[in-house]
């Protein structure tokens, strides 16, 4: 009985040794790939924190991320401008900013955060 289990913890182990480097680099490719064709579509310079304009705390997808899998990824391509205009208009964290208009002040637009108040340069007599 012990031998058993030796050689099934042994196979299990053999598994998660070779399996593992090849699903995170998958994952770690896919997040390239959609980063970058955020960044070439919207010409934002990089966003901070990169991995939380689609992801909360890096695993779980935000509603950015949630809306950009249904308009785009889950449309079949990430070349299709049609589908990128529609998430563009689209206002993903509810806060009354366009997901372009985030994205184009250096904001993550699946993260709600405090609304832009302009404010001017000089005190009006």
């Amino acid at each position: 009985m012990t031998t058993k289990k030796s050689e099934f913890f042994f196979r299990i182990a053999l598994l998660m040794a070779f399996a593992s480097p090849l699903v995170l680099g998958q994952t770690s490719h896919a997040k390239k790939i959609f980063y970058n064709a955020l960044l070439s579509q919207y010409s934002v310079g990089d966003l901070p924190n990169k991995c939380n304009t689609c992801h909360k705390n890096g695993v779980p997808l935000n509603p950015f991320g949630k809306d950009f899998d249904a308009e785009v990824w889950g449309q079949g391509s990430l070349d299709d401008q049609e589908n990128w205009l529609k998430l563009a208009v689209l206002d993903s964290d509810g806060d009354g900013i366009s997901n372009d208009e985030e994205l184009k002040m250096g904001r993550h637009p699946g993260k709600v955060e405090a609304p832009v108040v302009d404010t001017p340069l000089v005190d009006e007599p």
